[in-house]
């Protein structure tokens, strides 16, 4: 796409009214425009974005002083810009203190949602270490706001991010706890979310490679009475995986 007047326009009347104090918010607005323009556009080397990306928390920052400024509409193109910048460690600090600043000015969901996506984008690239900095922070948040289903995905990316790295410790401390808020939620509300067997038969497989036989035998105590209810989950991978425990079992 052909900017390149747009950008002359937006440059020349950044210019001319950050010269007066009346207008120095809406000068501190173009500002943010165009280091984002500049950041998706110009494919800058990594120093010079690092640059960029200092400037943008800065202006960020002070931006965060502006009720008229929607910040969250730029923290969400922000956290677009993650599919670009795929590995960049000043892109995460500055996410994190982008993130910061919506949580109070904004609500933590939001904040949590901008956490979210990056590490999703850190897994997608094989970025694991940064995947559970930001998944980490994103179910704190989840859980002030008590976004059930958000937290239970979030515990799951965590686990998920922990096998990479072979924290086998942590990846079930993660399936743990999303299968608990799972299991909260069939004793509060009655509803079984599919997901929980999937959770279910990852624990028991962690449990076989532990060596641990009473947690494998209870996690699937319950994968079986949920199996008996709720039939329609019994699709050809749950089969195949529970074959693959007694399998497991009968060595």
């Amino acid at each position: 796409v052909d900017i390149r007047h747009e950008r002359e326009y937006l440059d020349l009347l950044y210019k001319r009214i950050s010269q007066s104090n009346s207008t120095r918010f809406s000068a501190l607005f173009l500002k943010i425009c165009i280091l984002e323009c500049e950041m998706i556009y110009d494919g800058l080397e990594e120093q010079e974005l690092s640059k960029r990306l200092i400037e943008y928390q800065d202006a960020m920052l002070d931006a965060n002083n502006c009720l008229d400024i929607h910040l969250s509409s730029h923290a969400d193109v922000f956290a677009m810009l993650g599919e670009v910048f795929s590995d960049n460690s000043t892109y995460e600090d500055v996410l994190d203190t982008i993130s910061s600043i919506i949580a109070r000015r904004e609500s933590d969901v939001t904040a949590a949602n901008i956490q979210y996506k990056r590490g999703s984008q850190n897994i997608d690239g094989g970025n694991f270490k940064s995947a559970i900095r930001h998944l980490g922070q994103c179910a704190v948040l989840y859980q002030k706001e008590e976004c059930l289903g958000e937290l239970v995905k979030t515990n799951c990316f965590l686990a998920i991010s922990s096998s990479e790295l072979d924290l086998i410790n942590c990846e079930r401390a993660y399936y743990v706890k999303a299968a608990a808020l799972m299991i909260h939620k069939i004793s509060t509300i009655g509803v079984v979310d599919h997901m929980l067997l999937t959770v279910l038969l990852q624990l028991s497989f962690l449990e076989v490679r532990a060596g641990q036989l009473t947690n494998l035998f209870n996690w699937l105590n319950i994968v079986d009475v949920l199996a008996q209810s709720c039939r329609d989950f019994l699709d050809e991978k749950f089969m195949m995986k529970r074959t693959q425990l007694d399998a497991a079992l009968a060595a």
